[in-house]
């Protein structure tokens, strides 16, 4: 016996019913569009940079005034000296004399005559630091006569510096030292000159070193020989 084919069966449509989302309240069930809640996050940026300006500015003005008072308290002890006493102010002054900075110890000797003007070891202090400076203008000053081979000049400056200046070490090697070759040079020169007979130039040389040593050996010599073979 063949199959049947079954009966197709109909579709039923089943009724269907659309379920929309529950709108979700906010925390405290408000409900903010996009650009109010952009303004409010504008305004609270404002705040916080007003409130952070503030603070800045009342740091600031605490610096400052810590800062003014420092210089005001710097202006009432001394404009330029750190030292809050007349033996703290006289060390400053030897350090700065040791230093060779005359010109800067000149004037805290003269503050210091000013905050104290009946302490004489300031102006003790003065006074060295003033001869220092004027030693220093004749160390130079004959630096300069040596470098134009002005022994004469040079060795008056020398013996104007003071005793027991710093520079007196100082001038003493190199007028020492240039004094010796330049004395070499002319007694060379010199007796080149006499050996040609040219005795006007020997006793020249001769008389140059006679005027830096005049207990010169060599120099006195030169001249001798000069004298002995002259023409009568």
């Amino acid at each position: 016996m063949a199959d049947k084919p079954l009966p197709k069966r109909t579709d039923q449509q089943r009724p269907t019913a659309k379920v929309e989302p529950l709108p979700r309240p906010g925390r405290f069930g408000l409900k903010v569009s996009g650009g109010t809640l952009t303004i409010l996050i504008a305004l609270g940026g404002a705040v916080l940079g007003s409130l952070g300006s503030q603070v800045v500015a009342f740091f600031t003005s605490a610096a400052d005034r810590s800062s003014n008072s420092a210089v005001q308290g710097r202006a009432v002890s001394g404009l330029l000296s750190k030292g809050a006493t007349a033996p703290d102010r006289l060390l400053e002054i030897d350090q700065l004399l040791q230093s060779r900075d005359f010109g800067t110890a000149l004037l805290f000797c003269e503050e210091g005559l000013r905050l104290y003007p009946g302490d004489t070891r300031f102006n003790a202090k003065r006074q060295r630091a003033e001869e220092e400076i004027q030693n220093r203008f004749r160390y130079q000053s004959m630096q300069s006569a040596i470098g134009r081979l002005n022994f004469a000049a040079a060795m008056a400056l020398y013996e104007e510096i003071s005793a027991d200046s710093t520079f007196k070490l100082k001038s003493t090697q190199e007028l020492g030292s240039a004094r010796d070759q330049y004395i070499a040079e002319q007694l060379r020169d010199g007796e080149a000159a006499a050996k040609l007979a040219q005795c006007s130039e020997a006793r020249a040389c001769a008389q140059a070193v006679l005027n830096l040593d005049k207990d010169n050996a060599a120099a006195r010599t030169l001249v001798a020989e000069c004298e002995k073979s002259a023409p009568p």
